[in-house]
């Protein structure tokens, strides 16, 4: 289990369909924030009539019923298929100065025009996470103000005022940041009008058919979405360095995201981006041998499993050169761009390019070979005609730990095991090892199972003494506690059958 990634995921478990409930994310995919840095800028934090910085202040609680005075509207979405949104800003600008107004009346948003100075009542801070539910919670939201209430939020023009300058960002020297750094230095910037310069597109995407459903990265940086205005050709040519970008800064599908407000503020010429990145075609076994590593492309290979739960719901797949599961050909691709529900069909053929790593959350134990979080952008090649097969296997076969062992060549491979025994149960339930059981067959081989593929193993725990038929899963390696790992991948019959043909016994 990486521990550090929460990577519980699966496959056959039906995901629900949430719902896009009018906001301006246009994605069936969850829209989460990274939730970091800030400080309460004063008084306020008991909400009334208050600044968009106490509004953002970590200090101030989602729910807190707020009212902001002579604040100017900064974007409105009038463009595509999902209009109406708008983002507000405090006259002095600055860090945390901006936010997301959801939720106001189609009239009194037609009434306005950027640069209005703006009074909104009937609203509350709230912080936004698409798609989490009370056993899928998430943490990582988007600040928000909406109403208390359908219909309650007003938001009244009072004047014209000026909107403040747009912070500059460098787009090189925030991707030269640490993850963490990156995170917390963009949360300030959320909601609020930027340039950002020397951005470099790559990936380009589509998360839709509208034309406001169009997407490209600024590696290591920000997700750019199409959200308020239609994208120039040039986005889709890597070989492009934009001067800078004009936008707002928002927070979708797990990422930081700049909405460009105009596609006048795409500005071309610019001369000090990043260096393009070249991907290398490469097979899974290629990869899974080391003779092809780093940014690499898998053409047409195909899906076996897929994420269900916490942080990583629905954007995390397996995937295997073959239909017909065989060792060596199989790989985890972590919190990836562009998994949707035509992508998250067992068997269907894709196209995958990113960055494989070695991860090891204990720094010097055994790795798991993975495409590394966030940087895997995934599209269609071919809808799915048949299931994948999954490769029987016996415990002894696939339980060694070391990366010179037998069992190595099946990490990330789609595999079946039979008539298997739970013999223990971990006592640890809220550590390293939660939710983890031993397995044991009949030769008296014995295999770490966990809750990666299957949150909760489906919501129980197996008890000892309970006999499996049939497994169908897939192969991981725990990294934090330094063992092999097998992941059941759904709760469905078709994977995992109760028996009575097991021989073990439990001590």
């Amino acid at each position: 289990m990486n521990i550090t990634k929460s990577s519980v995921v699966g496959a056959l478990i039906s995901l629900s369909a949430i719902a896009a409930c009018g906001r301006d994310d246009k994605t069936a995919n969850p829209a989460i924030d990274a939730g970091t840095g800030g400080t309460d800028s004063g008084s306020g934090s008991n909400g009334g009539v208050v600044t968009v910085k106490q509004v953002q202040a970590d200090s101030m609680k989602s729910g807190t019923a707020v009212e902001l005075h002579g604040v100017v509207v900064t974007a409105i979405d009038t463009y595509g298929n999902l209009t109406g949104d708008l983002w507000v800003q405090d006259l002095d600008g600055g860090a945390r100065s901006g936010v997301h107004v959801y939720g106001a009346s189609a009239t009194d948003v037609a009434k306005l025009a950027v640069g209005d100075l703006v009074d909104i009542k009937g609203g509350q801070k709230y912080e936004y996470a698409k798609g989490a539910t009370s056993t899928t919670p998430s943490t990582q939201t988007l600040t928000e103000v909406e109403g208390t209430s359908k219909g309650s939020l007003v938001v009244t023009k009072t004047g014209t005022g000026t909107v403040p300058a747009a912070h500059p960002l460098d787009a090189v020297a925030i991707a030269a940041m640490s993850a963490t750094d990156r995170a917390t230095f963009l949360e300030d910037w959320e909601g609020v009008p930027v340039v950002l310069a020397n951005a470099r597109p790559s990936n380009p995407d589509t998360f839709g058919s509208a034309d406001d459903q169009k997407s490209f990265e600024v590696t290591n940086v920000v997700t750019v979405e199409s959200n308020l205005a239609a994208f120039p050709t040039s986005s889709a040519n890597n070989s492009t360095c934009y001067a800078s970008i004009s936008g707002v800064i928002d927070f979708v599908v797990g990422k930081y995201t700049l909405l460009p407000s105009a596609v006048s503020g795409f500005v071309d010429g610019g001369t000090g981006c990043a260096a393009a990145t070249e991907f290398i075609p490469a097979t899974i076994a290629e990869i899974q041998a080391g003779t092809k590593v780093g940014n690499v492309k898998l053409t047409g290979v195909y899906v076996t499993a897929w994420s269900v739960a916490n942080g990583v719901a629905g954007k995390t797949l397996w995937v295997s050169d073959s239909l017909t599961a065989a060792a060596g050909t199989g790989v985890e691709v972590f919190s990836a761009t562009g998994v949707d529900d035509t992508i998250r069909v067992l068997g269907t053929k894709i196209d995958v390019q990113g960055t494989i790593v070695e991860f090891d959350a204990t720094k010097g134990g055994n790795t798991l070979t993975e495409f590394a979080q966030n940087t895997a952008t995934v599209k269609l090649n071919t809808a799915a005609t048949t299931a994948p097969t999954p490769l029987p296997v016996a415990i002894a076969d696939v339980s060694d730990i070391t990366e010179t062992g037998p069992s190595e060549k099946y990490e990330g491979t789609l595999v079946t095991l039979t008539n298997v025994l739970v013999t223990a149960v971990a006592s640890d339930t809220a550590g390293d090892t939660t939710n983890q059981v031993t397995i044991t067959d009949n030769d008296k081989n014995s295999l770490t199972m966990d809750d990666d593929v299957v949150l909760k193993f489906g919501g129980t725990v197996p008890a000892k003494g309970t006999c499996y038929a049939k497994l169908v899963g897939m192969m991981d390696v725990d990294t934090k506690n330094d063992r092999r790992t097998f992941n059941p991948r759904s709760t469905s019959t078709d994977d995992v059958l109760t028996g009575t043909g097991c021989t073990a016994t439990v001590p």
